[in-house]
Protein backbone atom coordinates (compact mmCIF):
# COMPACT_ATOMS: atom_id res chain seq x y z
CA UNK A 1 0.00 0.00 0.00
CA UNK A 2 1.38 3.40 -0.93
CA UNK A 3 0.60 6.39 1.27
CA UNK A 4 0.78 9.87 -0.14
CA UNK A 5 3.54 12.11 1.18
CA UNK A 6 2.35 14.96 3.35
CA UNK A 7 3.68 18.46 3.09
CA UNK A 8 4.67 19.56 6.62
CA UNK A 9 4.17 23.25 5.96
CA UNK A 10 0.39 22.77 6.31
CA UNK A 11 0.63 20.90 9.58
CA UNK A 12 2.06 23.20 12.23
CA UNK A 13 1.56 22.17 15.83
CA UNK A 14 -0.62 24.40 17.95
CA UNK A 15 1.29 26.42 20.52
CA UNK A 16 0.11 26.74 24.06
CA UNK A 17 -0.77 30.39 24.67
CA UNK A 18 0.97 30.43 28.08
CA UNK A 19 4.25 29.12 26.69
CA UNK A 20 4.01 31.55 23.78
CA UNK A 21 3.68 34.46 26.21
CA UNK A 22 6.59 33.18 28.30
CA UNK A 23 8.78 32.85 25.21
CA UNK A 24 8.03 36.38 24.00
CA UNK A 25 8.53 38.04 27.39
CA UNK A 26 11.34 36.95 29.68
CA UNK A 27 10.06 36.79 33.24
CA UNK A 28 12.37 38.05 35.95
CA UNK A 29 12.95 35.95 39.06
CA UNK A 30 12.24 37.92 42.24
CA UNK A 31 12.98 35.04 44.62
CA UNK A 32 16.00 36.76 46.20
CA UNK A 33 13.94 39.90 46.84
CA UNK A 34 11.17 37.77 48.35
CA UNK A 35 13.59 35.91 50.65
CA UNK A 36 15.04 39.23 51.82
CA UNK A 37 11.58 40.54 52.73
CA UNK A 38 10.60 37.32 54.50
CA UNK A 39 13.89 37.11 56.39
CA UNK A 40 13.61 40.48 58.12
CA UNK A 41 10.85 40.32 60.71
CA UNK A 42 8.14 37.80 61.62
CA UNK A 43 5.40 40.42 62.10
CA UNK A 44 6.23 42.10 58.80
CA UNK A 45 6.33 38.73 57.05
CA UNK A 46 2.96 37.64 58.44
CA UNK A 47 1.33 40.88 57.28
CA UNK A 48 3.09 40.61 53.90
CA UNK A 49 1.74 37.10 53.27
CA UNK A 50 -1.80 38.09 54.20
CA UNK A 51 -1.68 41.19 52.01
CA UNK A 52 -0.33 39.20 49.06
CA UNK A 53 -3.27 36.81 49.23
CA UNK A 54 -5.69 39.66 49.85
CA UNK A 55 -4.37 41.47 46.77
CA UNK A 56 -4.64 38.23 44.79
CA UNK A 57 -8.30 37.75 45.72
CA UNK A 58 -9.21 41.38 44.98
CA UNK A 59 -7.16 42.20 41.88
CA UNK A 60 -5.97 39.04 40.11
CA UNK A 61 -8.04 36.78 37.88
CA UNK A 62 -7.38 33.26 39.27
CA UNK A 63 -7.54 31.74 35.79
CA UNK A 64 -4.29 33.57 34.97
CA UNK A 65 -2.47 31.84 37.82
CA UNK A 66 -0.99 28.39 37.91
CA UNK A 67 -1.95 26.16 40.82
CA UNK A 68 1.35 26.75 42.62
CA UNK A 69 0.95 30.50 42.36
CA UNK A 70 -2.41 30.41 44.13
CA UNK A 71 -1.08 29.05 47.42
CA UNK A 72 2.68 29.61 47.41
CA UNK A 73 3.55 33.16 48.54
CA UNK A 74 6.92 33.18 46.76
CA UNK A 75 5.46 32.10 43.42
CA UNK A 76 2.57 34.54 43.88
CA UNK A 77 5.05 37.36 44.59
CA UNK A 78 7.02 36.49 41.44
CA UNK A 79 3.81 36.50 39.40
CA UNK A 80 2.69 39.86 40.83
CA UNK A 81 6.11 41.47 40.32
CA UNK A 82 6.24 40.28 36.71
CA UNK A 83 2.65 40.99 35.68
CA UNK A 84 1.05 43.55 38.01
CA UNK A 85 3.94 45.27 39.81
CA UNK A 86 6.57 45.33 37.07
CA UNK A 87 7.36 49.02 37.63
CA UNK A 88 6.89 49.19 41.40
CA UNK A 89 4.78 47.83 44.23
CA UNK A 90 1.57 49.92 44.41
CA UNK A 91 1.34 52.62 47.05
CA UNK A 92 -1.96 51.23 48.36
CA UNK A 93 -0.28 47.89 49.10
CA UNK A 94 2.64 49.61 50.86
CA UNK A 95 0.33 51.77 52.98
CA UNK A 96 -1.69 48.73 54.07
CA UNK A 97 1.53 46.85 54.80
CA UNK A 98 3.10 49.57 56.94
CA UNK A 99 -0.12 50.26 58.81
CA UNK A 100 -0.41 46.48 59.47
CA UNK A 101 -4.00 46.63 58.29
CA UNK A 102 -4.80 42.91 58.46
CA UNK A 103 -2.86 41.76 61.53
CA UNK A 104 -3.33 44.91 63.59
CA UNK A 105 0.24 44.75 64.91
CA UNK A 106 1.55 48.03 66.37
CA UNK A 107 4.92 48.96 64.87
CA UNK A 108 7.91 49.23 67.18
CA UNK A 109 11.15 51.04 66.40
CA UNK A 110 12.68 47.71 65.37
CA UNK A 111 9.79 47.09 62.95
CA UNK A 112 10.26 50.53 61.40
CA UNK A 113 13.98 49.88 61.05
CA UNK A 114 13.24 46.55 59.35
CA UNK A 115 10.81 48.28 56.99
CA UNK A 116 13.57 50.77 56.20
CA UNK A 117 15.93 47.91 55.23
CA UNK A 118 13.24 46.31 53.07
CA UNK A 119 12.39 49.57 51.34
CA UNK A 120 16.07 50.26 50.65
CA UNK A 121 16.30 46.85 48.98
CA UNK A 122 13.15 47.51 46.94
CA UNK A 123 14.32 51.00 45.94
CA UNK A 124 11.51 52.82 47.76
CA UNK A 125 12.45 56.16 49.33
CA UNK A 126 12.80 56.54 53.08
CA UNK A 127 10.53 59.62 52.97
CA UNK A 128 7.63 57.41 51.90
CA UNK A 129 8.13 55.20 54.96
CA UNK A 130 8.54 58.23 57.21
CA UNK A 131 5.30 59.85 56.00
CA UNK A 132 3.29 56.68 56.45
CA UNK A 133 4.95 56.00 59.82
CA UNK A 134 3.88 59.45 61.03
CA UNK A 135 0.30 58.79 59.92
CA UNK A 136 0.16 55.44 61.69
CA UNK A 137 1.70 56.89 64.87
CA UNK A 138 -0.87 59.70 64.91
CA UNK A 139 -3.60 57.07 64.62
CA UNK A 140 -2.10 55.22 67.56
CA UNK A 141 -2.07 58.37 69.69
CA UNK A 142 -5.77 59.03 69.07
CA UNK A 143 -6.80 55.56 70.24
CA UNK A 144 -9.66 55.78 72.76
CA UNK A 145 -8.65 53.14 75.28
CA UNK A 146 -4.91 52.56 75.28
CA UNK A 147 -4.00 49.18 76.73
CA UNK A 148 -1.59 48.75 79.58
CA UNK A 149 1.70 47.17 78.57
CA UNK A 150 1.93 45.07 81.72
CA UNK A 151 -0.19 44.29 84.74
CA UNK A 152 1.47 44.64 88.09
CA UNK A 153 0.05 42.05 90.40
CA UNK A 154 1.29 39.99 93.29
CA UNK A 155 3.58 37.08 92.60
CA UNK A 156 1.99 33.65 92.63
CA UNK A 157 5.13 32.13 94.12
CA UNK A 158 5.60 34.35 97.15
CA UNK A 159 2.02 35.23 98.11
CA UNK A 160 -0.67 32.99 96.65
CA UNK A 161 -3.57 34.20 98.90
CA UNK A 162 -2.85 37.78 97.86
CA UNK A 163 -2.81 36.72 94.19
CA UNK A 164 -6.18 34.99 94.67
CA UNK A 165 -7.73 38.17 96.11
CA UNK A 166 -6.21 40.21 93.30
CA UNK A 167 -7.58 37.89 90.61
CA UNK A 168 -11.07 37.85 92.13
CA UNK A 169 -11.04 41.65 92.25
CA UNK A 170 -9.97 41.79 88.58
CA UNK A 171 -12.81 39.40 87.62
CA UNK A 172 -15.33 41.57 89.46
CA UNK A 173 -14.01 44.62 87.60
CA UNK A 174 -14.42 42.81 84.29
CA UNK A 175 -17.96 41.74 85.17
CA UNK A 176 -18.89 45.30 86.06
CA UNK A 177 -17.49 46.54 82.74
CA UNK A 178 -19.55 43.93 80.90
CA UNK A 179 -22.70 44.83 82.85
CA UNK A 180 -22.25 48.53 81.98
CA UNK A 181 -22.30 47.74 78.27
Amino acid sequence: MNFPKFDNRFFQPKKNSKTAIKNTKQLKDYSEEFRFIVGQNDYITKEFFQLLHDFRTRKVNPSNLELGQLNNPQKLYNYLRNHHWSVNIPEEFLIDWISMKLTGHKLSDIDISDFNHIFNKLGISYDFLKNIGNKSNSLLNTEKNPRKKSINGPSSITDFPQLKKYMLKRLEDIESLIDEN
